[in-house]
């Protein structure tokens, strides 16, 4: 049974790349995802956390891409969205860190389940610790926009101990000295920061 799951999952990045990446006709690609579809399906189904999450990424974007490759039949968005949300949460509960980190996405919205800061903190805590660093950065900007700079900070910097050159992180942290929120303001650490942002290759 892993054998099948894992040359399933094979098929499944190599139609990805040309799905993705490749430069055939809307219509071949309108091909490739429905083959892409079936592949993570029979993964996910049979119990493999990657193909759960990877299946739950897909319904999360799946109406914005059959719009682009002008599919004729869609289902309400909601559908797709409720169906993300499951796969995810299967995933998320076998600690994969990508799908903890998406599902906090969904308690930020509050589209599909009921908006829950509580619980959006405590899904980005879990993808941490599990080794996600953008779930930190994450919680930096939550723990901002409920003004606890102090603990915004905290994340920052714990973000930074795992990646010292990550632009996004380096920039708010700077934005904190420059403002004097949260911490002593200091221009002089701001400017440092500042600077590291324009030397670092992990800006988005």
């Amino acid at each position: 049974m892993k054998k099948g799951i894992s040359k399933n999952l094979e098929k499944a990045y190599i139609i990805y790349d040309k799905l993705y990446y490749g430069s055939s006709s809307k219509k071949k690609k309108l091909a490739l995802s429905k083959q892409y579809f079936s592949l993570l399906k029979r993964t996910a189904y049979a119990g493999n956390v990657e193909g759960m999450y990877l299946l739950g990424i897909f319904y999360q974007f799946y109406v914005e891409e059959q719009i682009a490759l002008k599919a004729k039949s869609l289902k309400n968005e909601t559908v797709y969205q409720k169906r993300a949300f499951y796969w995810l949460e299967k995933a998320c509960k076998l600690d994969h860190p990508y799908a903890c980190h998406n599902l906090g996405g969904f308690y930020s919205s509050g589209e599909i389940v009921a908006k829950n800061e509580k619980k959006e903190i405590q899904l980005y805590l879990k993808a941490y610790k599990l080794g996600l660093n953008e779930s930190g950065y994450a919680l930096a900007i939550l723990y901002k926009q409920q003004f606890d700079f102090e603990k915004s900070i905290s994340w920052l910097n714990k973000v930074l101990e795992m990646q010292p050159d990550d632009g996004e992180a380096l920039f708010e942290l700077a934005k904190y000295y420059y403002e004097g929120k949260g911490i002593k303001k200091s221009y002089r650490n701001a400017y440092e920061l500042f600077r590291k942002v324009i030397s670092s290759s992990n800006v988005t």
